[in-house]
């Protein structure tokens, strides 16, 4: 792993990124996170992106080599808004680290840590960005599924479908639920479930139009 340091000559933006370090848990997992997601030489520069004087917020944009620009926040009155790091782009992709719990950011939970909107259900939350992914957290268990939808879909009837069930929905029962509140042709835009355990990814199927319509059955590793 790249040892990065996260620099700046700006006397304001140092002082709240070695406000930051103090923390030695979060700032590894950022750290963690940066590796997997940009490209990063061993030290990167850094400046105050936005302040919030009202939510006690302060605002850092991070450039990557690539040109990236990746916003994380280093003071606010919220403490899980030190856990968000907001990828910028045509369109923004927020990742929220406290979703992997106890556990090092990998390669292979990093998607886990997906977020956008939160939607409490009977069971767990179900995070989303009506897109890409559908995230339901049951306890320490959550599956995810993959897609690749132009626009946001219509979570409502699934969380819905979620709810009327008696007790917590299985991996076949969540992908299920996507056959049954999606059209046809968006079907065919499911691209993969994934199971993560305790923060850790078990299992994982590609999705077809044969696997979906025959129902989920089990993860394969």
């Amino acid at each position: 792993m790249n040892n990065i340091r996260i620099n700046s000559l700006d006397t304001d933006t140092s002082r709240n990124l070695s406000i930051l370090r103090s923390n030695t848990k979060l700032y590894n997992k950022l750290i963690d996170a940066f590796n997997i997601l940009g490209n990063f030489n061993t030290k990167c520069d850094a400046e105050i992106f936005n302040t919030d004087k009202r939510l006690g917020k302060v605002d850092v944009a991070i450039t990557d080599g690539d040109g990236n620009i990746f916003i994380i926040t280093t003071k606010s009155n919220n403490k899980n808004d030190l856990n968000i790091i907001r990828k910028v782009g045509d369109e923004d992709i927020l990742y929220d680290l406290s979703l992997s719990k106890k556990e090092a950011i990998t390669k292979d939970n990093i998607d886990l840590c997906r977020t956008g909107s939160v939607i409490n259900t009977r069971f767990g939350r179900f995070i989303t960005d009506k897109k890409s992914f559908f995230s339901l957290f049951l306890g320490d268990v959550c599956y995810q599924v993959i897609a690749s939808f132009d626009k946001e879909i219509n979570v409502k009837p699934f969380i819905d479908d979620i709810n009327s069930y008696n007790e917590k929905p299985s991996v076949k029962d969540f992908l299920n639920i996507f056959d049954r509140k999606l059209l046809p042709n968006e079907v065919l835009k499911l691209k993969e479930i994934i199971t993560y355990k305790d923060a850790l990814r078990v299992g994982a199927v590609k999705l077809n139009v044969d696997n979906i319509n025959k129902g989920y059955s089990k993860t394969k590793k």
